[in-house]
């Protein structure tokens, strides 16, 4: 058999794995273009049967709401004619016996059923008093959007349709529309028309000399106003600030001199009392730059407490001591200005002068001034503040009725305009007829309660789909191998483990792991670096993935296929290899990188091809210890010893001997099992590309039935045992290799199964 160590086979090893490789991104590009109910799959995470129920119960009450309210529609239809010709008033004319553009003249009677005129008129029927949309304050607005008036081409017809919930009103609506357009625009329309015309007219000459009036009356009234301004309150503001702060200075006068014993007014019952020590507040008023020194001062403090940290709190720097020599002289300034500033403080008797305003302490004398003077400032505020209280109501009550005007006569002149926009009343007198009553409908016009309802069940199911789908973009946790495919350009997946933890072990399942190991080992073969002896670091991103049950596998796999074999244990903390072989008590890594012993001292034999370095019994030397020279020279020093060494190390989170041992290692594969983020996972392999580690890619631990799918035949399984089978009855003995191999994998497999099951019952 061709060993791996054989350097004449290297170049036939590395044609393998360039094939291997390529084999590998065809299979990647073939599963990259998933169908789209594999693809909705995968972002429904599992959940599809609770996705289907919950859209069959939102289907049913969409649906069922859909039909329910679904809008149902009435109508009612009349029919008006406009003639061609008309009757003359006086004397037949021109205009009388042929109109004009007949056309437009339909199409303008069509619009004017629809006129605000015409339907307020219809909904003051008595027919209409009993209907709901009469109490509506928007009843106009809603008769409109239902209402239709439309001249028939090649007619001269006009037909005017009404819809509501209900037969009875569309009939009554359209009928009581059809009444008022007769009385507005029907014989006696024109007269009708010119007399209320003529009263616009009169209405609107009289509104104009009214505004004129409350004009003139405004204008005059803020000519002949002190402050000869449109708007008062601006002014009235300022003046109300002003009173506030005139009471406060006198509550504050009033303050002081009870404070002092003193009377209102005078001065007696006065008792001196001890000048008040000074407020900082004060000390900076009579010298303005030591609030600028204290500001400066702070600021060096922070930038000396910014050298520290940078230096790492080398006091003795030069940087640190000319800073501390600059706050000292600061300090030493603002101790000797605030003495100053305390000395003119007491000079003065608690009264500074500062920019020719006073602060402190007055004299007795001086507080019964001021307060004299602040009261007869503040009752000469308030009287304006009244005066201009008066004006501004004057003047807001005369803008108001020039206001008023300008509404009626805005609202007076569009009512002109309206009936302006009217024709000639002599050309439609006798033209106009109702020859078409509305009738009540015994089938609705507009039923879409079907349509809602198939609507609202497709919208039901949709949503519940929907809803899980942005859950599953949202879940970053790994549920299918499709997921780590998907992150080509971050690692590639290279195979997974199927879960052992459900059920019995049959032994189709058994085979069924066995394939997915070898499958993962030649992977490994196919993408690692072609050198005769390499080292394989084998970790997760979190701790219960199943690393130590992934690297014993692999080891079994490489040790079964010729390969001379070590495992090491360098999760110094969990140990899970050398539990799994029962070496506590055995001396191991610790006693060899501590060089206690040699590596030959220390290595187990499992089975053929198959070595075994455990932890170590040496509880000095932990995680901490690890150095990444020492252990380079032990990777270095197996390299002559062994084809493939595995590294069993803790997991990324917490395991302090990882990196080490990482830079130590030609390559890295992860493991991560199913249900646990990716987001830890990209932070591994980020972490291993700082090193200069190459992450072969990682294997997805517990898989379901569906993934191993991708990786397994069964059919060639079920046939290759059949095979194994028939042999052994013709020769009478069985190779027992597999089956050994199948063993140990499903002991190294299912032991962190056990381990968790373990950990969760403790808990």
């Amino acid at each position: 058999m061709i060993t791996p160590t054989d350097n004449s086979n290297l170049q036939f090893r590395d044609t393998e794995s360039e094939q291997a490789r390529l084999a590998s991104m065809n299979m990647q590009a073939h599963t990259s273009t998933q169908s789209p109910i594999a693809m909705l799959d995968d972002l429904l995470r599992g959940r599809w049967k609770i996705a289907i129920a919950l859209g069959i119960v939102l289907a049913t009450i969409c649906a069922v709401a859909g039909f329910r309210f679904a809008p149902v529609r009435f109508s009612s239809t009349g029919r008006i004619h406009v003639a061609p010709t008309g009757s003359a008033i006086l004397h037949a004319t021109e205009e009388t016996e042929n109109v004009y553009a007949y056309n437009t003249v339909v199409g303008t009677q069509a619009q004017l059923v629809r006129s605000p005129r015409v339907i307020e008129l219809a909904l003051q029927s008595p027919t209409l008093s009993g209907l709901d949309i009469v109490s509506n304050p928007n009843a106009s607005e809603l008769v409109s959007k239902r209402l239709t008036a439309k001249a028939v081409k090649g007619t001269e017809l006009i037909v005017v349709t009404y819809e509501s919930t209900t037969p009875t009103e569309a009939q009554l609506v359209v009928n009581a529309v059809l009444d008022s357009y007769y009385k507005l625009h029907g014989e006696s329309g024109g007269d009708k028309r010119a007399a209320r015309l003529q009263k616009l007219f009169d209405r609107r000459t009289e509104l104009q000399g009214k505004r004129n009036i409350n004009r003139k009356e405004t204008r005059d009234f803020i000519t002949n106003s002190e402050y000869a301004a449109s708007d008062l309150r601006q002014i009235l503001e300022i003046k109300l600030a002003g009173i506030e702060e005139l009471r406060q200075t006198l509550a504050s006068i009033d303050l002081e001199m009870a404070m002092l014993g003193m009377n209102d007014n005078t001065t007696e019952g006065y008792v001196d009392i001890p000048i008040p020590e000074p407020l900082v507040e004060e000390l900076e008023l009579i010298d303005p730059d030591l609030a600028k020194l204290r500001r400066q001062f702070l600021d060096l403090e922070v930038e000396l407490q910014q050298l520290k940290e940078k230096y790492n709190g080398n006091e003795t720097h030069h940087a640190i001591i000319s800073k501390v020599r600059i706050l000292a002289t600061l300090e030493e300034t603002i101790a000797n200005r605030i003495v100053a500033a305390r000395e003119r403080w007491y000079a003065a008797k608690g009264s500074v002068s500062i920019d020719g305003a006073s602060t402190g302490r007055m004299s007795p004398e001086q507080l019964v001034e001021r307060r004299t003077q602040i009261g007869e400032m503040l009752a000469k505020a308030k009287n304006e503040v009244r005066q201009l209280s008066e004006d501004q109501s004057r003047l807001t009550e005369l803008q108001q009725k020039e206001n008023d005007t300008n509404e009626d006569l805005d609202e007076v002149t569009d009512m002109i305009d309206i009936l302006k926009l009217e024709s000639d009343p002599s050309m439609f007198s006798g033209r106009i007829e109702i020859v078409e009553s509305g009738s009540k409908s015994l089938s609705p016009s507009k039923d879409k309660r079907i349509q809602l309802a198939i609507a609202g069940c497709v919208g039901g199911f949709g949503f519940s789909l929907g809803l899980f789908v942005i859950m599953g973009i949202l879940d970053k946790r790994a549920y299918s191998v499709s997921q780590l495919r998907h992150d080509d350009s971050k690692y590639r997946c290279l195979g997974v483990l199927p879960d052992l933890a459900e059920g019995n072990l049959d032994p189709a399942r058994a085979e069924v792991a066995v394939h997915c190991v070898h499958q993962i080992r030649n992977k490994i073969e196919a993408h690692r670096i072609p050198i005769p002896s390499f080292v394989l670091l084998v970790t997760s991103p979190q701790q219960g993935d199943g690393k130590t049950s992934l690297a014993m596998a692999l080891a079994s796999s490489y040790a079964y296929a010729g390969y001379r074999t070590l495992i090491v244990d360098c999760d110094l903390v969990g140990m899970g290899v050398t539990k799994q072989h029962n070496l506590s008590q055995h001396r191991g890594l610790r006693e060899v990188l501590s060089r206690k012993i040699e590596v030959g001292q220390a290595t187990r034999v499992i089975s053929s091809n198959f070595d075994v370095l455990c932890a170590g019994l040496d509880s000095r030397f932990g995680p901490e210890s690890v150095r990444r020279d020492g252990f380079s020279d032990l990777c270095n020093e197996l390299r002559r010893m062994y084809d493939v060494i595995l590294l069993d190390t803790g997991p990324f989170i917490g395991s302090v001997e990882l990196l080490p041992i990482a830079a130590s290692a030609d390559c890295v594969v992860l493991t991560v099992r199913r249900g646990r983020s990716r987001h830890r996972l990209e932070e591994c392999v980020a972490d291993l590309d700082k090193l200069n580690v190459q992450t072969l890619g990682v294997v997805l631990n517990r898989a379901v039935r569906s993934d191993c799918d991708h990786y397994v035949s069964y059919s060639v399984i079920s046939e290759r045992r059949l095979i194994m089978a028939n042999g052994e009855s013709q020769n009478g003995e069985l190779n027992n290799q597999p089956e050994v191999l199948e063993n140990v994998l499903m002991h190294a497999m299912n032991l962190s199964h056990e381990d968790v099951h373990e950990t969760n019952k403790k808990k």
